[in-house]
């Protein structure tokens, strides 16, 4: 048997392929949910907004096929002729024309939906939720897991980012050092993050310029998040990594206070807000009270 740790995009697809050539596994999760980093929060009357990844494009061969395999539906990125950029923050926010750029391409149903497909051809009692691997060891002939339960197996593969095993699990015989510093200085995308999102009823930037970039922030990477169909409108990106020390109110109006400067007053108009602080995301990142045992 072998036993996966993690359910993101890596550990499900792993177990759909080795579900596909009869190979016994097992996958262990630590969060109470699939996807890892992947985290879409979708709404009956909103836009699919992306918490994680967001995008793929041509050069992501490998996920394309799989996307093809799966027959998930995607469409191109809106992004109009312009964006606005500000070189400092005491400066004010200038409006270019966007150079000619590669498509970028995202899921119709969100980046949640590729998910949901893998997991749905996997048999269910092949994933097993809440289970925070805390030690690995070896045998001649086996290898046992501890996590809330105990697993045992034939081959292990780690799914989860390097930094994540590195600090986090105690393995029997210890790994080579040099293997746990390469691991323990991986940088772990999305670890130290925030991503803030505003819905609107109206696409008020559409013609002025839907991309946003500054150096300082608060808000320093902005786009356009709206749905497949353009029925449904958001502004969605990335804030200053500093704003995690402020609460949820205040990253909200710091963010607004920014489109406003570029958009008007039309910016006040949102009807809804979303973020997710991946800083202090249990199983993402080292600045969230997940401690080795």
């Amino acid at each position: 048997m072998v036993l996966i740790i993690g359910a993101g995009i890596a550990g499900l697809y792993l177990g759909k392929l080795l579900q596909d050539h009869g190979v016994d596994f097992r996958i262990v999760e630590a969060r109470d949910r699939i996807g890892g980093r992947v985290w879409t929060l979708n709404q009956p009357d909103g836009p699919p907004i992306e918490m994680g990844p967001t995008w793929f494009g041509p050069q992501h061969t490998y996920l394309k096929r799989v996307v093809e395999e799966l027959d998930l539906e995607y469409f191109e990125q809106f992004r109009d002729d312009y964006y606005f950029f500000q070189q400092s923050s005491q400066g004010k926010f200038e409006r270019y024309l966007l150079p000619n750029q590669a498509p970028s391409f995202r899921f119709a149903n969100g980046t949640q939906s590729l998910v949901n497909r893998l997991a749905s051809v996997i048999d269910r009692d092949k994933i097993h939720f809440n289970q925070s691997v805390k030690h690995i060891e070896w045998s001649d002939k086996q290898v046992t897991v501890l996590a809330t339960d105990t697993f045992i197996a034939e081959k292990v593969v780690l799914t989860v980012p390097p930094k994540l095993w590195a600090h986090h699990i105690d393995f029997k015989p210890v790994l080579p050092n040099n293997l746990i510093e390469i691991a323990r200085n991986t940088q772990t995308w999305m670890e130290g993050s925030i991503k803030m999102a505003y819905v609107f009823s109206k696409p008020f930037w559409e013609g002025k310029g839907s991309t946003i970039f500054t150096n300082d922030g608060p808000l320093i990477e902005f786009y356009d998040h709206s749905d497949v169909n353009r029925k449904h409108y958001s502004l969605c990106g990335f804030a200053h990594p500093s704003l995690h020390s402020l609460s949820k109110a205040e990253r909200e109006l710091k963010g607004l206070k920014q489109l406003e400067e570029i958009y008007g007053t039309q910016a006040n108009d949102y009807v809804d807000y979303h973020e997710c602080v991946w800083y202090e995301e249990v199983f993402t990142g080292l600045n969230n009270g997940f401690q080795m045992p």
